[in-house]
């Protein structure tokens, strides 16, 4: 999906958050409601579903692309690999 006019897009890299990406989500949703926005999750191949979670949340906005990696790359790379991906 590409999304047209979006101004601000906010790269979050994820390892084990499940507890955190729902209401961090929708906290940004809430803030940014005004603001054309898109959201992606770099997730580090984390065991406990923060990717499944995250993908939910994508198919409840529409504006939540999550991407996926096959190992834990780390943290500078996560934000590398966000920042070069088109949505």
């Amino acid at each position: 999906m590409i999304m047209k006019d979006i101004e601000l897009s906010i790269v979050i890299p994820m390892y084990n958050e499940r507890e955190n990406i729902v209401p961090l989500i929708e906290r940004i949703e809430k803030c940014l409601k005004d603001i054309p926005i898109e959201i992606l999750i770099v997730d580090d191949n984390g065991p406990d579903g923060t990717a499944d979670l995250a993908e939910n949340m994508g198919n409840r906005y529409g504006n939540v692309k999550v991407i996926k990696r096959d190992m834990r790359l780390g943290l500078g790379s996560a934000i590398a690999c966000g920042i070069n991906q088109d949505m």
